[in-house]
């Protein structure tokens, strides 16, 4: 092996490493995580503060169990999540506030949504159409089977209609 052959395989092998923190303050149990402060049980986490339990998060605030989240504040037990806050039991939001028991919103506040778009304040429906809570409870479980792929594709259609119907309106 040439010199030349053997520094470019260490620099192979030093990039492939995960680097060690450069501040990880008043923390214990962070693995893989940089500016980390007052939190517990992190991995491969990023500008993270008074957090537990939770992996693959990015400047996050105040969380507890939730795993590849983005700009997550104040959420508990949400999963591949971006903006969520205060949300609780939630996967796939986005930009959603004060919701729980939710999956696959979009800009919504309430509890029990299903692929709902822009709705604030409502329960038991499922792709922006309100249901009673017994037949909302019937249907979820015939939705969440779906492959995930249908559902957001479904969902980013729902965005454009709604988002189109809206600019209709103001005119």
């Amino acid at each position: 092996m040439t010199s030349n052959g053997f520094f470019t395989e260490l620099q192979r092998i030093i990039l492939s490493q995960p680097k060690f923190p450069a501040a990880v303050v008043n923390s214990e149990g962070c693995e893989f995580c940089n500016e980390v402060y007052n939190s517990k049980n992190l991995f491969y986490c990023f500008d993270t503060y008074n957090t537990t339990d939770s992996f693959y998060l990015f400047d996050s605030f105040m969380c507890a169990n939730c795993g590849d989240c983005d700009y997550a504040v104040e959420s508990e037990l949400c999963y591949e999540s971006v903006d969520p806050y205060k949300a609780f039991n939630c996967e796939f939001i986005e930009y959603c506030s004060n919701i729980r028991d939710s999956a696959y919103c979009y800009n919504c506040s309430g509890n029990d949504l299903f692929g709902c778009v822009n709705l604030k304040n409502k329960s038991f429906c499922i792709f922006n159409r309100q249901l009673a809570e017994s037949e909302y409870r019937e249907q979820i479980k015939k939705f969440k089977s779906l492959p995930r792929e249908k559902v957001l594709a479904f969902v980013e259609g729902l965005k454009k209609t709604l988002s189109s119907h809206s600019n209709c309106r103001g005119k």
